[in-house]
């Protein structure tokens, strides 16, 4: 569009300067004493034609037009207008250059601050991995084979907790399984309170889990420890919660493809971490609950 409009400007000033030119030869042409051609006729005289020199071409006549203004003016504006597109065009260039320099330290900015931010996760993630989720499941695995030990020398339909309810029980056994049954009780005890020192923090699906978990290890210390008399069928709902193994696997699970995520991509906006989901067949059967709460 720009270049159009220069082209129209220069298409009218070469339009006007035709014209200075054209009314200058016309008023030179109508000057008295102008040259002139004679032609004498006679009988016996012969035509004489004076040709005379054209002198150098001139732009003015004696009389001022109005095209002696015009022409200067036109050519003022033209020169002007050339420079205004001329530092227009710079102005812009300039100014897209400048946005894409402060483009480009916006971005570098901004990756700056996500991968601080996402290494501050990645820490917090694997501080969780190390001081909960790790030790948390090794102490429940230890404690799982110990069971499990005493569990295959025992009939079918055996369970700890229940066999506890029996001062007979523990005595009959060898003292090689009086011990792992002592052993299960007292770190039971110990995984009570480590859930209860560590499990700040943790995703709101895993609070009923754990919170079955430290029930029923302290119910089967206080039955280790005959202090909940004889009837087992009043504690049964506190047996140990299968589901949880499986759980803390899934949860576990979540948080290492986080970090890969978060090592993957340190400079991007991770977004929101998936919401921990646990499968409809490790749901836990539903707690006595007479209020109704």
């Amino acid at each position: 569009m720009k270049l159009r409009v220069a082209a129209a400007l220069l298409v009218l000033i070469s339009l006007l300067v035709a014209i200075q030119l054209a009314d200058s030869r016309l008023a030179t042409a109508q000057q008295p004493g102008g040259p002139t051609s004679s032609v004498s006729t006679g009988s016996t005289q012969h035509s004489l034609i004076q040709v005379e020199p054209i002198g150098p071409l001139r732009l003015s006549s004696d009389k001022p037009s109005v095209w002696t203004y015009v022409v200067p003016i036109a050519a003022s504006f033209l020169s002007a207008f050339l420079a205004f597109l001329g530092a227009t065009f710079g102005l812009r260039v300039t100014q897209r250059n400048t946005e894409k320099t402060v483009e480009a330290g916006q971005r570098t900015t901004e990756a700056t601050l996500w991968q601080k931010a996402n290494e501050v996760e990645l820490r917090a993630i694997q501080e969780r991995l190390d001081k909960f989720y790790g030790p948390l499941s090794i102490l429940l695995k230890t404690d799982d084979q110990f069971a499990q030990d005493i569990r295959s020398r025992q009939p079918e339909g055996y369970r700890l907790l229940v066999k506890l309810f029996d001062p007979l029980w523990v005595q009959s056994l060898s003292p090689g399984d009086q011990k792992l049954v002592e052993l299960i009780c007292e770190r039971g005890v110990v995984l009570e309170q480590f859930i209860h020192d560590n499990a700040a923090g943790v995703d709101k699906e895993l609070v009923p889990y754990l919170s079955r978990a430290t029930a029923h290890f302290r119910i089967l210390y206080l039955a280790y420890k005959h202090e909940l008399g004889t009837d087992w069928e009043r504690f049964k709902d506190y047996a140990y919660p299968r589901q949880l193994d499986k759980v803390l696997e899934i949860a576990r699970e979540r948080l290492v493809a986080r970090m890969q995520h978060l090592r993957a991509n340190p400079g991007v906006a991770p977004g929101m971490m998936p919401p921990l989901v646990i499968p409809p067949e490790l749901s836990l059967d539903p707690w006595p609950d007479p209020d109704k709460k």
